[in-house]
């Protein structure tokens, strides 16, 4: 698969989360609706300045959201963490940061124990969470993308300065694509359980996994 094609399936991923949304809307709306809303409207956003910056060259820009994208699947997974879910979306909304507030076990939901939990179903979550990271902040990351080594015994360098990538293969891209389509698969997951639940009160008791195909 070329880097052209799988910047156009994660693009095409928009009709997945348009889907989720209309089975969503149906009958009274809830708090986490609005939780649901931010994280499907946050990934297209993140996934189309994504795409943009990746056919750029641009994986310094890049790769940040690729870390916002696994911070929606964190803090969405959260709701599935909690007592009481839409008290939980409520808090959110009224501005209290995630990390202050507690799971049903008493414990308090940051970054470090989001991962952690949600590691156990997804364990590409961690790795990922650590090297997506680096691209936050500036660290050895932005080193590698400005540089290549002509010859380490003479210790000969080409360093760029530009808003192109110069040393970046087509297997890096692709990488992070495939990481990214992943991430937002996840997304949509969560979006499907949710979904699912608040539609079938009956037979459902708690938040829950959906069939694979949503009824229509």
């Amino acid at each position: 698969m070329t880097v052209s094609e799988a910047v156009q399936n994660l693009r095409a991923s928009k009709k997945a989360h348009l889907d989720v949304w209309t089975y969503m809307m149906k009958g009274v709306f809830f708090p986490l609706d609005l939780l649901a809303a931010a994280t499907l409207n946050r990934s297209l956003c993140l996934i189309a300045g994504f795409c943009t910056l990746i056919e750029s060259k641009n994986i310094v820009a890049a790769a940040p959201l690729l870390r916002m994208q696994l911070d929606n699947c964190l803090r969405f997974s959260a709701a599935w963490l909690v007592e009481k879910p839409h008290e939980f979306a409520e808090r959110i909304l009224e501005g209290v940061p995630i990390r202050r507030l507690k799971d049903r076990h008493g414990n308090l939901m940051t970054d470090k124990h989001l991962v952690e939990t949600l590691a156990a179903e997804h364990p590409w979550i961690k790795p990922t969470y650590e090297k997506s990271s680096g691209y936050v902040h500036l660290s050895e990351k932005h080193f590698f993308n400005c540089m290549s080594v002509v010859s380490e015994k003479e210790r000969i360098i080409n360093l760029k300065i530009s808003d192109e990538d110069a040393f970046i293969p087509d297997i890096i891209y692709l990488e992070g694509i495939a990481t990214f389509a992943e991430a937002t698969k996840t997304v949509l997951q969560f979006a499907k359980r949710w979904a699912f639940t608040r539609n079938n009160p009956k037979p459902v008791a708690e938040l829950t996994c959906p069939p694979k195909t949503l009824p229509a």
